[in-house]
């Protein structure tokens, strides 16, 4: 789970409004083979509990978590204002 936040000058904390509507994946690549284990499968947003702001997660299982290794994970969010690697 990683919050989201908007930390430019122009617009701060207006990502939120985007946020909600958009669509947002999860991919998940071997840092030693460049292989990625999970492309591109789907993500939740979900509202911070103190109501701040939205989180992107993605919820492993077993099958997803099962390969001991060195991983790097990073969401996409494609909304109408373009594509966001976090």
């Amino acid at each position: 789970m990683v919050e989201v936040i908007n930390e430019s000058r122009n617009g701060y904390h207006q990502l939120d409004q985007y946020l909600s509507a958009s669509t947002v994946t999860f991919s998940l690549k071997d840092v030693d083979t460049g292989i990625y284990r999970l492309a591109n499968v789907p993500a939740g947003v979900t509202i911070n509990e103190d109501g701040s702001g939205y989180s992107v997660y993605y919820q492993f299982n077993k099958k997803t978590s099962s390969k001991v290794g060195r991983y790097v994970g990073e969401f996409k969010i494609v909304n109408e204002r373009g594509e966001y690697i976090v």
